[in-house]
């Protein structure tokens, strides 16, 4: 049969030892304070934290050295008991080298004002420039650091995207924790807006069917009751449905979505140009002017359609107006200027479904609700037909 482990805490006859033990220091102590005319019980509290120190022992070797150790302070206080002692003298000149680092630790600590944090001076890295209403452009503020940092080539930022298409750059590694949590919030709230379109469009749109089907029934057993002829269409306007309501939660979700997905665009574009800036040497700026721009102009002549018109691409002298000569090789597409770009009037209303721009989402999308509307009402009509049968 194998040995079990000694455990100090489990044995009983250990426990019995160490506590008389700890029982017999404890006695000697107080004789050593009462032999000096000491009332503050110092020796008994280095006896009592050194015995915490060694409740977690679990090792046979160390029980055993702590157990020798405690007898030989028993014999050591026992004759300490003796004022002309030297062990007496050894405990007062131990005690005495302990006292200030005792009475720094009992003393409070004084309040103080916490330093005030400066303002914050450093300009962002990209700013929105665009006015309330209209869509994001961002711009960034930093200008292209030198060709070395003091300590060789510098290593530019790396254009870098979630899964869900959110840009950032990576400028060190490892990551800053700060730019961690901040991808990931972002990426939480985006994620939060699609699923609360999925949420309306698989949950609260088949109860709002059934919460106006409920309505129409009770509205034609009401004209029954009231000897009124039955109608097909229903007194209820579609505005006033449930279903109504229901697509416009989603009409919502889906414009917050499109504003998050529009603010990441422009995000990506600004933080492209700032990669570009800091890639490319100073030395070879006009080249790549040049190139682009050439690039740009064979775009424009094989991008002909077939009725003679030509691809919405800047020319040469807006991209050297506009300062984008160091954007990526790529077509340009305008994007639509409904709903996000209608102006706002007053863009810090308390209530944010009173804003201009909400409004014209709702014109925009308003012959789509109603469509859906009235065929969701068609199909969820759970209304009792007349009988054609002759009543006999």
């Amino acid at each position: 049969m194998r040995r079990t482990a000694f455990v100090p805490a489990r044995s009983s006859r250990h426990r019995a030892s160490a506590l008389a033990l700890y029982r017999a220091l404890l006695r000697s102590a107080v004789k050593c304070d009462n032999a000096g005319s000491r009332k503050d019980g110092e020796i008994k509290s280095v006896i009592t934290s050194q015995f915490r120190k060694n409740t977690t022992y679990t090792s046979s070797r160390l029980t055993y050295a702590a157990m020798v150790a405690g007898y030989k302070y028993l014999t050591f206080l026992q004759r300490a008991t003796d004022v002309q002692s030297i062990e007496y003298s050894q405990i007062k000149e131990l005690l005495k080298t302990q006292r200030p680092d005792r009475q720094r630790k009992r003393q409070p600590i004084p309040w103080q004002l916490s330093a005030q944090k400066e303002d914050r001076t450093d300009p962002p890295l990209i700013y929105n420039t665009a006015r309330a209403g209209e869509l994001p452009h961002y711009v960034s503020s930093l200008k292209p650091r030198s060709d070395t940092n003091g300590q060789g080539p510098k290593k530019p930022p790396v254009l870098a995207t979630t899964a869900l298409g959110m840009p950032f750059l990576r400028r060190k590694k490892p990551q800053p924790y700060t730019m961690s949590r901040m991808i990931g919030v972002k990426s939480k709230r985006f994620e939060n807006k699609v699923q609360n379109i999925v949420a309306v469009e698989e949950w609260m749109a088949p109860d709002a069917a059934l919460e106006d089907a409920w309505d129409a029934l009770v509205e034609q057993q009401q004209r029954d009751e009231a000897g009124e002829p039955r109608s097909d269409v229903p007194d209820t306007p579609p505005e006033e449905t449930y279903t109504w309501s229901v697509q416009l939660s989603r009409a919502w979700w889906e414009w917050q979505a499109e504003k998050t997905w529009q603010d990441w665009l422009a995000r990506g574009k600004a933080l492209q140009a700032v990669v570009k800036a800091e890639t490319l040497p100073k030395s070879n700026s006009a080249e790549v002017v040049e190139r682009a721009v050439s690039s740009l102009e064979e775009k424009l002549r094989l991008g002909r359609r077939s009725d003679g018109r030509q691809s919405a691409l800047p020319s040469k002298k807006d991209l050297q107006s506009n300062g984008q000569a160091l954007q990526a090789d790529v077509a340009f597409k305008p994007a639509t200027t409904l709903p996000l770009s209608l102006l706002v009037q007053q863009p810090k209303l308390d209530d944010p479904f009173c804003c201009k721009a909400w409004l014209g989402v709702i014109d925009y999308h308003r012959s789509r609700l109603f469509k859906y509307t009235l065929a969701t009402l068609r199909k969820a009509d759970v209304r009792p037909k007349q009988s054609t049968r002759r009543e006999r």
